[in-house]
């Protein structure tokens, strides 16, 4: 308002200054009209600055939330899907191994990502990580992969994903600067079953196959998932040495293959029973069988 005034004052004095030197007509009216508007242009960048000053002073614990209708475009099939759509949030598949030379391809439930995260208490351990929730609780299974349940989560079963910045005494964890619940739809009981097939193709023509099968479901006020999976860990090297002596004389040639043919085998259960609203027992178990073959030919 000040600027107004300022601007205000200043075009009667130029009027005056022009009155005295006979000027009449049109030009101080329109010299009236450029100082009005300048005026209001500055009132208006005046409140607007105050405006986006007002929204940076965000407080440190804040709520956003994801509803469901969020991640349509993107066609997500499974809770994992939706959460690396999420921005900064990106997890892993825990059943892709990196395999050198090899190509895959895969049916049912599945898909790529980039880190993997152990651990039933989410992404990240102790403060200053992000840790991951299903209805406002830890996922059962201390190594069992957090990654893994949310691949088995249709997600037609999702209602919406909240990512809270701070700690809430609502939720079933402490420490985390960043917590990111999954809430699914009320049902009284269902159950779900996931398969992935995949074969792998390596460089030396060899072919192998791999997959997985889980079943899990809710019966009432128990949560339980039953899974088993096979991966390759097959490797074929090819190692060749060529030595010669001087005066460009041969001395050796080694032409060596080494193979490692081995599958890794596991088996692992989750058990979740809620007694009360504030308690509930947990059992988790894991099974796995990584025999290493190695054959030098």
């Amino acid at each position: 308002m000040n600027q107004f005034q300022m601007s205000t004052s200043k075009a009667k004095e130029v009027i005056l200054g022009m009155e005295r030197n006979g000027c009449s007509g049109r030009k101080p009216k329109l010299v009236i009209a450029l100082s009005s508007n300048i005026a209001l242009i500055l009132f208006f960048l005046s409140t607007f600055s105050n405006n986006v000053t007002a929204q940076d002073n965000v407080g440190d614990k804040s709520t956003v939330v994801y509803p469901s209708s969020y991640f349509l475009e993107y066609a997500p099939v499974t809770a994992l899907d939706m959460l690396n759509r999420i921005p900064g949030m990106e997890l892993s598949n825990p059943s892709r191994r990196s395999r050198t030379g090899s190509s895959s391809s895969s049916s049912g439930r599945g898909g790529s990502f980039a880190n993997v995260s152990r651990g039933g208490r989410g992404l990240g351990s102790g403060s200053g990580g992000t840790q991951i929730l299903i209805n406002g609780k830890r996922t059962a299974g201390k190594n069992n992969d957090t990654t893994a349940q949310l691949r088995r989560i249709d997600a037609d079963q999702i209602d919406y994903i909240e990512i809270i910045r701070g700690t809430s005494g609502d939720l079933d964890v402490r420490g985390s600067t960043q917590i990111a619940n999954v809430v699914l739809f009320e049902e009284t009981s269902s159950s779900n079953l996931n398969y992935e097939v995949d074969a792998s193709f390596y460089s030396d023509n060899n072919s192998e196959p791999g997959g997985s099968l889980t079943y899990a479901g809710q019966s009432g006020d128990l949560n339980y998932l039953l899974s088993a999976s096979a991966v390759s860990g097959y490797n074929s090297t090819q190692i060749r040495e060529h030595s010669i002596l001087p005066g460009e004389l041969p001395n050796d040639f080694i032409d060596e293959r080494r193979i490692r043919d081995n599958t890794i085998y596991t088996l692992s259960t989750n058990l979740d029973y809620q007694i009360n609203a504030l308690s509930s027992m947990r059992f988790n178990a894991l099974v796995a069988e990584d025999d290493d073959p190695s054959v030098v030919e």
